[in-house]
């Protein structure tokens, strides 16, 4: 739990960097983020609050860890952060932290848009799509996940600059705490 609240705390510190000039003065999350363009009724994305570590992914992305948590924040939208771990174009290792935000859902490849009212039974078997939002290293790209038995998440990760999608899972390692 201690591990959520500080990476949520590096990554609100690290986006007020980039951010400049459109910050309110709050504390928390919220400050460097705008409202999310996307509604999604709490009792749906309460399903995905948790703490995550990624066990699978395609090759091609040269990734090889993660851990990343979603949550929601002071506004009420779902929002998360990861750490990203792999290897940059030279071969080298590396880390990058990406926000998670901006989570939507589709079906069969459409935008959903989902009532105040939805429940969780109406979107189940559609697919979540993440936006990865560098701060202080890349943006990464999209996550497409659909929840799995037992909490777990897999799908697909493109990454920017790439025209194909990789294949990834996240295992369900804990609760995260909403804001």
């Amino acid at each position: 739990m201690r591990k959520v609240t500080s990476l949520a705390a590096a990554l609100a510190a690290a986006a007020s960097l980039l951010l400049a000039g459109s910050a309110s003065a709050t504390t928390g999350d919220t400050y460097v983020l705008p409202p999310s363009q996307y509604v999604i009724p709490p009792q749906v994305m309460s399903q995905f609050f948790g703490s995550y570590k990624l066990v699978s992914v395609g090759k091609g992305t040269r990734l090889y860890a993660a851990d990343v948590f979603i949550t929601t924040n002071s506004f009420g939208d779902m929002y998360g952060g990861g750490m990203f771990y792999g290897y940059d174009n030279t071969g080298s290792q590396t880390d990058w932290t990406n926000l998670l935000y901006d989570f939507r859902f589709t079906r069969g490849g459409a935008p959903l848009t989902l009532t105040p009212w939805a429940t969780p039974g109406q979107v189940a078997g559609d697919t979540l799509v993440v936006t990865l939002y560098g701060w202080g290293s890349p943006s990464l790209g999209t996550l497409t996940l659909r929840k799995q038995p037992g909490g777990d998440l897999a799908g697909t990760i493109r990454l920017f600059g790439e025209s194909r999608s990789y294949p990834i899972r996240f295992h369900r390692t804990g609760p995260a705490t909403a804001s």
